[in-house]
């Protein structure tokens, strides 16, 4: 089947007469809240529009004359033509008016608040930019969730899809499954880029229109950036960064062109996308990617790849010279500068009790991630680990700000700000009150209870902090803002959660104080009318003005010609304010840089010997830059800076120069960070990197391997590892224990494999530092190999002073060895083991040591060992494994390998054994033992079965009725059958069971039978079918659910137990069982917008006195509404005979019906009765 089709399946008449009809009594009704979403007329009408191009159109049409309809340019979605222009004059009737959503915002008290634009004139809002005419760029999302794929909603390319290494295979992948999806599925919608203006100033957008449309290519991901400079519009769209010009100025794009394509190799999770852009002080673009990875080649013939990680790049504005600036991110949404040139992302967690980063772009830094720490949470199946398999980013805990054990080459994060980190931006200078100055401003997108926060970015070292944050707005699903250059803020709000809904708003908030100054007007003005035409004196002169984007773009002008060095050092001098002095530098660099003038390097130069920090830092970096060997001698000097900053800059910029004689001065950097700065060290070992890798050698730097400094040691490990050098294995032997493990970390991580066979020899080291290092140790023993490394691992396992897990690794890989799989076990990337895996020469040796094990092991350690030698042929004795299976004492793993053991053995007692295991207090040995019976004998297993149905124990009962499906005989038939026609008098604990086994025997009498019984369900009661899910669930098969389901995610919002970290978008849950029944919890879990949970949704309250009222829903009761203000944090409640309406925000949580089986509904409601904290 092929991808590329527009057509949809045939569509009978009958079907389309009753979907009109259906359409029809939408679009006649006044919505109501409780039973249509925002603007569903509008969603209505545009899904009826459908049927006008089928070829049951008439139908459709004398349906359509019969209704109210409001105008074409309402639909979402419509054609270009069709929405291009005006703005719609009559919008589509929504539930909510202006004023009930403003109410429900909360912002500083010093400002005003509106909206610019909302649906039907805008949809889907990811990113805003405003272009040099204020007019808002828009890039909306209409592929999200319904074209644009989600790993956690397509489980089944899962194993296909970890190991991806290409978009050309990530194309294959989606034909291959193609079936799955609808036809045309991919390509129904497009991602677009919409233009909103404001001609008079009155703060709303009187036009809207379709500037570029049609990316909906299967490859392309979510519109998530945009830039709007010069003419020309940046636009980040999966797998491409387009430029698109309207050349002839009617508005609407008249090219495209792909800057780059290859990003996005993997589908991998939604929003985890391209994003952008800023323009940095050197004249070039940055953006970012998520972890979706990349495999770029450059026009210039270079290939950036990274098939796991995400990344910060950077280009010239033509798309030339693209570089990775900063490795290993899972998914930094944008970018932004601060006045002082420093660059800061922010990056989301994990959804696995990690915290979101605010992360310092640091040249040629890493911070960690990769894709596969993901899989190993999400679905540890595909790259086929266990749960004891941790993912290093929580078990080393590599996410936080202090961490022992996360390897020193990874840059720690700057802080923790937000939760779901999405749009940035730094506050250029105007608009705002003095209090945001030097403010970054986050848009934190949880999905619900959304905020802008700003924070305050502090040096610390050689790197930086976060000094401070506060929330700046809330009360929307915020994803991007941006700062208009009339002085006011727009912010959108993308309003439908994590599912696409065509809805959308775009908010404007000022200061009225503030806007009203005249600097306000002048940036306009600039903008408005151009930098071009300004003299280089007036250009000089705007280096030193108030706004930093009006500083910057003079800057750039000036930057265009060496005739305008002058401007740039007269800026540079030290009479002057700090940020013009600035621009001065950045100026010189772009000059050196892009026109190779040697009097601005040679004005670098002598910059480099500032009074100021900043201004040498700043100068080293150009130098760097411009690659200026004239500059060797001055970035030499700056490595004893008194600033570890300015250190950390000219070391990088340095090790640019390529010269191996400078080896030297760096490793005196190393030794002098005598506290250990990151940041400073990574300078150090950035400038080593760049020197050896133009030299193409990493022999001057192991002439230091022996230096005594420890830091020297750590820096030159961290550079091997950046080098993939073999010679790093000489560290394995330090004197230092950490250095040793950061060696461990290094080799097996970066699949070193020049050291591999050194890493494997490091037995010794298994049981001295943690498990994780251990595994690393155990892992290079399996790839080398060697059938010599299996009795390393066979020695190990029987070595009773190291830590059990270790020892169950060592036998778990020992029982993959000759088939084993392509996931890493310590990384979860796939990376396939190939060649001789023979056991031949050392089997003898195998099974002497596992019936040693028989003899010796216990406890977790036993149950792996005889899962071992089951594999090999050895076990213990018939008589003592079914001792180990009827033994109460015995762990439950024990219990089940043995009876295991047992099956494979064909033990000749087996039958009656199992009948005795069945009266086992392990609840899962008594499963297991009758799934086995059902096997070996049907009579036995009946008789069982039917004696366990009149047992006390609900879960005795439950798997009885499983059972039964199993064994073939009338007689279990006739029991299903029966317990389903008198189902209703059956224990609520078995429902489940016997719908489900009845479904499971396939028997013709069962189905008729199942077929009366759900059609006695009731149609109106989406509820109905649930009603088997309230009772009779497994509490520690729930938590796993909770805690552990890759699709569910619940603990991406939800915190449950005091002890284990979560998610604060949704209501904490660790009183779920002493507040809520079963029915409430079903009903939250079916039906999320049915009750929003106090103090997690938006409410406005029409009073029938006709004033308004807004805040967050505090407590809901039949007789009276109480709301917490947003202003004050006041609750106030108010009788429902008062209120004339009200309107709620849906719930941002997905229906779990959806996403969970009634299996694991029934678990998780048991779970969620249990918590009680």
């Amino acid at each position: 089947m092929k991808l590329y089709t527009g057509c949809s399946e045939p569509v009978s008449p009958s079907v389309c007469v009753q979907s009109a009809s259906a359409l029809r009594f939408v679009l006649d009704k006044t919505p109501d809240k409780k039973q249509f979403p925002r603007n569903f007329q509008a969603i209505a009408l545009n899904q009826f529009m459908k049927f006008l191009l089928s070829r049951h159109s008439m139908v459709a049409v004398s349906t359509l004359l019969l209704l109210p309809l409001s105008p074409l340019s309402a639909v979402p979605d419509a054609s270009a033509k069709k929405i291009e222009g005006t703005a719609s004059e009559e919008p589509v009737k929504v539930i909510e008016s202006d004023e009930a959503i403003l109410a429900t915002i909360s912002y500083p008290d010093d400002m005003k608040a509106g909206i610019f634009a909302r649906e039907p004139d805008v949809f889907n809002a990811t990113a805003i930019s405003m272009d040099e005419q204020n007019r808002l760029f828009v890039a909306e999302t209409h592929r999200f969730d319904r074209g644009i794929e989600d790993n956690r909603r397509n489980w089944y390319w899962l194993r296909d899809e970890v190991g991806l290494k290409t978009t050309a295979d990530r194309l294959a992948l989606l034909e291959k499954y193609a079936d799955k999806k609808t036809p045309g599925y991919y390509t129904e919608h497009a991602e677009k880029i919409r233009v909103l203006e404001d001609k008079n100033g009155d703060g709303k957008a009187e036009r809207s229109w379709i500037y570029a449309d049609g990316f909906n290519n299967p490859l392309d991901g979510t519109a998530a950036g945009i830039m709007a400079a010069n003419g020309k519009v940046y636009f980040a769209c999966i797998p491409n960064v387009w430029m698109l010009e309207d050349k002839n100025g009617d508005g609407v794009s008249d090219t495209r062109t792909s800057l780059q394509e290859g990003y996005g190799i993997s589908v991998s999770l939604s929003g985890h996308d391209l994003n952008g852009f800023a323009f940095g002080p050197d004249g070039r673009i940055y953006f970012t990617i998520g972890d979706r990875g990349y495999d770029l080649k450059t026009a210039d013939g270079r290939h950036l790849y990274d098939q796991y990680g995400g990344a910060i790049f950077r280009m010239e504005p033509d798309g030339s010279n693209l570089e990775v600036v900063h490795y290993n991110l899972r998914n930094p949404k944008e970018i932004a500068f601060d006045q002082y040139g420093v660059a800061f992302s922010v990056d989301n967690n994990a959804d696995m009790g990690d915290k979101a980063r605010v992360v310092q772009m640091v040249e040629g830094a890493m911070s960690g991630w990769n894709r596969g720490n993901q899989s190993f949470r999400n679905w540890p199946h595909a790259i086929d680990v266990t749960r004891r398999h941790e993912t290093p980013w929580m078990a080393e805990s590599w996410w936080k700000i202090e961490a022992k054990n996360r390897p020193k080459a990874f840059l720690p994060p700057a802080g923790h700000v937000s939760v779901g980190p999405s749009g940035l931006a730094y506050n250029p200078g105007i608009g705002l009150s003095k209090k945001w100055d030097n403010n970054f401003f986050v848009c934190d997108y949880r999905g619900g209870g959304s905020e802008v926060i700003g924070f305050e970015m502090n040096p610390m070292g050689a790197g930086y902090k976060v000094a401070s944050n506060e929330t700046f707005i809330k009360g929307f699903l915020n994803t991007d803002i941006e700062f208009g250059f009339d002085g006011k803020v727009y912010v959108s709000d993308f309003t439908g959660g994590w599912k696409t809904y065509d809805f959308g708003t775009i908010f404007v908030f000022y200061n009225p104080v503030e806007i009203a100054k005249p600097v306000v007007a002048e940036v306009k003005s600039l903008f408005a009318n151009g930098f071009d035409s300004l003299s280089p004196e007036k250009l000089a002169q705007l280096l030193q003005h108030q706004d930093l984007r009006v500083r910057q773009r003079a800057q750039f002008a000036l930057a265009g010609s060496p005739k305008n060095r002058t401007h740039f050092v007269a800026a540079t001098a030290s009479a002057n304010p700090l940020i013009t002095r600035l621009h001065g530098v950045w100026g010189l660099g772009q000059l050196s840089r892009t026109h190779k003038d040697k009097a601005s390097t040679e004005n670098l130069v002598k910059l480099t010997q500032d009074e100021h920090w900043r201004v040498r830092g700043q100068a080293s970096q150009a130098l760097g830059f411009s690659a200026a060997q004239i500059g060797r001698k001055a970035l030499i000097e700056r490595l004893t800076d008194k600033h570890p900053n300015t250190r950390m800059l000219a070391a990088t910029a340095l090790g640019k120069l390529g010269h191996r004689e400078d080896v030297p001065h760096l490793i005196k950097v190393l030794e002098q960070n005598s506290n250990g700065d990151a940041y400073l060290r990574h300078g150090a070992v950035n400038g080593l990197r760049l020197i050896a890798e133009a030299n193409k050698t990493a022999e001057d730097l192991l002439k230091f391997k022996n230096h005594k400094s420890a830091e020297v040691r750590l820096g030159l490990i961290i550079a091997l590892r950046r080098l993939a050098a073999p010679g790093i294995a000489h560290f394995l032997k330090d004197s230092d224990p950490a250095l040793v493990i950061e060696t461990v970390q290094a080799i097996n991580d970066g699949y070193i494999e020049g050291a591999r066979a050194a890493l494997a020899a490091q037995t010794q080291l298994v049981g001295t530092s943690s498990v994780p290092i251990d595994y690393r140790i155990i892992n290079s023993i399996v790839r080398l190999g060697n059938p010599k490394g299996i009795l390393s691992l066979l020695a190990m396992a029987e070595n009773e002073k190291l830590p059990d897990d270790s020892r169950i690794e060592c036998l778990f890989q020992l029982a993959r060895w000759e088939k084993p799989p392509a996931g890493d076990p310590t990384t979860g990337k796939i990376r396939p083991i190939t060649g001789d895996r023979s056991l031949e020469t050392v089997r003898p040796q195998i099974t002497k040591s596992l019936e040693r094990l028989l003899d010796q092991a216990n406890g977790k350690v036993l149950a792996e060992v005889l899962k071992t030698g089951n594999k090999f042929g050895v076990s213990t004795s018939q008589e003592t494994l079914r001792a180990q299976l009827l033994n109460d004492d015995n762990i439950r793993e024990v219990r089940l390998a043995a009876l295991k053991n047992l099956l494979n053995n064909k033990d000749s007692k087996l039958i009656k054994t199992l009948q005795k295991s069945l009266r086992a207090k392990e609840p899962e040995v008594r499963r297991s033992s009758l799934q086995a019976l059902t096997k070996l004998s049907s009579k036995v297993a009946l008789k069982e079965s039917q004696r366990m149905l009149e047992s006390k124990s609900p879960f005795d009962r439950q798997i009885a009725i499983r059972a039964l499906a199993s064994i073939k005989d009338k007689k279990a038939t006739a029991s299903i059958l029966a317990m389903l026609k008198t189902i209703e008098n059956q224990p609520i604990e078995v429902h489940l069971d016997i719908i489900e086994t009845a479904k499971a025997a396939g028997d013709p009498g069962l189905t008729k039978a199942l077929e009366a019984y759900e059609a006695k369900l009731s149609k109106d009661d989406p509820l109905a079918a649930f009603q088997v899910t309230l009772a009779g669930g497994d509490i520690g098969k729930g938590r796993a659910v909770l805690y552990g389901h890759g699709a569910a995610q619940c603990t991406r919002c939800h915190k449950a137990d005091p002890n284990r970290k979560g998610g604060v978008a949704g209501p904490d849950l660790k009183n779920a069982g002493k507040k809520h029944n079963a029915a409430y919890l079903l009903e939250s879990l079916i039906l999320p917008n049915a009750r929003i949970a106090s103090g997690f949704g938006m409410v406005s309250l029409t009073m029938k006195d006709g004033s308004l009222l807004a805040g967050m829903l505090a407590k809901d009761t039949p007789e009276s509404i109480t709301i917490t203000s947003l202003a004050d944090g006041k609750e106030s409640t108010h009788l429902r005979k008062d209120i004339a309406s009200v309107s709620q925000a849906m719930s941002t949580m997905p229906p779990m019906g959806h996403m969970l089986t009634k299996k694991e509904i029934r678990d998780l409601i048991a779970y969620l009765q249990s918590l009680k904290f």
